[in-house]
């Protein structure tokens, strides 16, 4: 079986965050995602990608605290602004290189403020999280989190040579 350019479907970043602003009585659950959409259905795309569409929420547990969602479902996914990018493999069809990627978000308003990878800086201001009501058992979560995806029948593996998270809260 050969492996073909078009078998990485995306990688991607989120953070999966519940803040609350008590004194302006605020809490909900902000989700962003930004995704490189590499191919689909076989067919190179090349062009990033966020999601602010909510996927239907479900009860996990039968306590009524958590509920859950398919945050990585293929729809609702949408063009960043001016986000297509070709990006580079190395060695085999299958393998992106090495990248530098910067995610800006400002954790007092909830969105984004900057998005960089490699030389590209894009426009942030068209990108938007995920937003939906706060839950009951989650207060003051910042979870970040990485994903790869297969557009063929194969698996995808994500490796990870460094990464650098910093957040400032208030106290």
């Amino acid at each position: 079986m050969e492996l073909l350019d078009t078998d990485v479907r995306a990688f991607g970043f989120g953070i999966d965050l519940q803040m609350s602003d008590q004194a302006a009585g605020r809490a909900e659950r902000v989700m962003p995602h930004l995704r490189y959409l590499n191919a689909l259905e076989g067919r190179r795309q090349e062009k990033w990608q966020f999601k602010r569409a909510v996927e239907p929420l479900r009860d996990i547990g039968g306590s009524g605290k958590t509920r859950s969602h398919f945050h990585l479902a293929p729809t609702g996914w949408e063009d960043v602004p001016g986000g297509a990018q070709r990006l580079c493999y190395n060695e085999i069809a299958t393998k992106h290189n090495w990248y530098y990627v910067q995610i800006g978000f400002d954790l007092a308003t909830m969105s984004f403020t900057s998005f960089r990878c490699n030389d590209r800086m894009f426009d942030a201001t068209g990108i938007a999280p995920m937003r939906f009501p706060a839950m009951p058992n989650l207060w003051c979560m910042l979870n970040p989190f990485l994903f790869v995806e297969a557009d063929s029948g194969t698996r995808a593996f994500l490796y990870i040579d460094s990464v650098l998270i910093s957040a400032e809260l208030d106290a």
